[in-house]
């Protein structure tokens, strides 16, 4: 009962979020299936397209790491069923770029070791899917992008059409967070593969996707403070004439500067 009590919910909270989307589809009797936000944001509708494209680079991790996770949020539309459901995904072509190649950047979607887990169990409306990349030698030198779109099947229809896709770009190389959006240039800057490298030197932290995020959410002083402290560990850089490429420079042959 709890669970239909939620899936009717959410059927409401989706309804009241796309009643301006011309893609909404009037629920119809038939189960459909598409992505979303994480559970906590499902009721946002500022949320619904935040997790449509992630990045993910290896560069900051081990050299043992050979493989790893990218997870994005599934839900369906309709009762909730008591059995266990299989969906299916499918790679789709971005025209101009680096397209990952299943087997090679990625492990493909119907490998039994990722298939498996393509199952909304019974009893949920929810899952996060997994995506498995693989740490091929050209991501070194390359950003690669996969994205992945829904695929009907025997058990599920498809949702809305602004729904079902989701966009990874993937590299072992620092790539610029989605996060660095134009609140971030009002305290760093544009965003530089230099700039972007310095900071991780400097400070010891990552710089990525996850903290950035994390230190946005925490408000103007944080953003503030961080600006601050990068100020006061540039300056100091360009005054130690032993540091090289003094003043700092970027990629673009712009001084760097917060």
């Amino acid at each position: 009962m709890k669970k239909l009590i939620y899936t009717i919910n959410l059927l409401v909270a989706l309804f009241l979020i796309s009643c301006n989307d011309e893609n909404y589809l009037l629920y119809d009797g038939e189960t459909r299936l598409q992505f979303g936000p994480t559970p906590a944001n499902v009721y946002s509708s500022a949320s619904q397209l935040r997790d449509t494209l992630k990045s993910y680079t290896f560069v900051y991790e081990n050299a043992s790491v050979v493989q790893d996770t990218v997870f994005f949020d599934i839900y369906t539309m309709g009762i909730v069923s008591d059995k266990d459901r299989v969906f299916k995904l499918k790679q789709v072509t971005v025209a101009g770029v680096d397209n990952c190649v299943a087997g090679v950047h990625y492990k493909a979607f119907d490998d039994p070791t990722v298939a498996k887990h393509y199952v909304i169990k019974a009893g949920s409306n929810h899952m996060r899917v997994p995506i498995v990349f693989l740490r091929e030698a050209s991501l070194k030198s390359m950003i690669y992008t996969l994205r992945v779109e829904i695929e009907e099947n025997e058990n599920f229809k498809l949702g809305e059409t602004t729904k079902l896709w989701r966009k990874v770009h993937v590299a072992d190389m620092l790539v610029k967070p989605n996060a660095w959006t134009t609140y971030m240039e009002n305290f760093f800057g544009k965003y530089s593969y230099v700039k972007h490298s310095w900071m991780v030197q400097q400070t010891g932290y990552r710089w990525d996707q996850d903290f950035i995020a994390a230190i946005s959410a925490s408000g103007y002083a944080e953003m503030s403070y961080w600006k601050t402290k990068l100020k006061t560990l540039l300056f100091l850089y360009n005054s130690n004439p032993s540091n090289p490429g003094v003043p700092l420079t970027d990629e673009f042959g712009q001084l760097v500067s917060f």
